[in-house]
Parts: C-alpha cells; structure tokens; sequence
C-alpha cells in the first residue's frame, strides 16, 4: 500500500512526509480513540492498546483545546502552551 500512495502522491505533485501508512494509521487511532472506547479502536486497527497507545495515539491541538475551554474541574487554565511547560520544567531541573 505504501507504493501506491508514493505513486499516487507523485501523480498530483504532492510531496510525501516519512512513513504515510503509519501516519494514516496513527491519525486514524487518535481519531477513533476520540470517538469509540480505547478496547473497540484497537480491535478494529488490529493491535492491542498497549501498542495503540505506545505507537500510534497522540496529543493533538484539539485535545489542549478542549481541555483549556470545558474546564470542568475548576482549575483556571490561561494560554496553555505545553512547549512552554516543558521548558519550564526543564529549568526548573537545571536550577537544582
């Protein structure tokens, strides 16, 4: 399937990322995690949760959206920027 979709990309001059099924089926994971529960998505991918959630689940845009707009647990939440948490956490580690 991957030749095909090199074949296919290269007949409308669109240029590939690395890895395009892997990616589909990552998009794909994360999509239907979203939607189904983790059990039912992983059956249907054909692999257990333990691999979807290692190799194919991610954290998208969406997810720190809607955690920042439906603050259901009462925490004041303002320009959440998780690169900017992880920078913060490593200074924090280097000042020790």
């Amino acid at each position: 399937m991957g030749s095909w979709i090199k074949k296919l990309a290269a007949c409308a001059c669109i240029v590939l990322w690395k890895k395009p099924f892997h990616n589909m089926c990552a998009s794909c994971a994360t999509e239907l995690q979203d939607i189904f529960p983790s059990k039912v998505c992983a059956g249907w991918l054909g692999h257990t949760e333990q691999i979807a959630n290692t190799h194919y689940r991610q954290v998208t845009e969406t997810h720190f959206a809607k955690a920042t707009e439906n603050n259901s647990i009462g925490i004041r939440v303002e320009n959440v920027n998780p690169l900017n948490h992880c920078v913060a956490q490593k200074n924090a580690l280097q000042n020790r």
